[in-house]
């Protein structure tokens, strides 16, 4: 993270660099972090950038199913 919170995959979505987004994630970058204003990468995009969007929605809705079954575990 830079100064402001900033992981590289959100620099890429602002940017609208998909390939570089693609790469970061399937190496584990988290689609779900946020900066230190609470802003995810997805809030990042660029208004209109549906690939972007579609393409972080993908490995962020496995994140989310992932922290979902640990709560399970966690409280069964």
């Amino acid at each position: 993270k830079d100064s402001r919170g900033q992981t590289p995959l959100m620099i890429s979505a602002r940017r609208g660099h998909l390939v570089v987004a693609k790469c970061l994630l399937s190496h584990g970058a988290d689609p779900i972090a946020c900066d230190y204003e609470a802003l995810e990468p997805l809030e990042y995009c660029k208004r209109g950038d549906y690939r972007m969007k579609k393409l972080i929605n993908r490995f962020a809705s496995k994140s989310y199913s992932l922290l979902t079954l640990v709560a399970i575990i966690t409280i069964a």
